[in-house]
């Protein structure tokens, strides 16, 4: 969310997240001698790793690159991109 702009909601999204994780750290750090507090916390990681992986698939929020190589000036193309709320980075080839 952050590298696509959205810092609010990252905000958001970050603030549950660490008070679900104090949640589940809380009761594993108090029933240290039940070793099903260890499994659940485990199969619960994975599973939030699971749907995360899952529901970014499905959105297809990730980041995408196109890399164009080109003798041609690029300030048009790139002040076009840029208008349409691409990110663009231009590098002057060297070698």
């Amino acid at each position: 969310m952050i590298s696509r702009g959205n810092r609010s909601l990252a905000a958001v999204l970050g603030f549950f997240e660490v008070i679900i994780w104090l949640v589940a750290i809380t009761q594993v750090l108090s029933n240290l001698n039940n070793i099903t507090s260890y499994l659940s916390y485990g199969a619960g990681f994975t599973a939030g790793n699971f749907l995360g992986i899952s529901l970014e698939n499905s959105l297809a929020m990730g980041i995408q690159e196109v890399q164009i190589i080109t003798e041609s000036n690029m300030k048009v193309l790139s002040m076009l991109l840029r208008e349409e709320g691409f990110g663009v980075t231009n590098l002057e080839p060297m070698g």
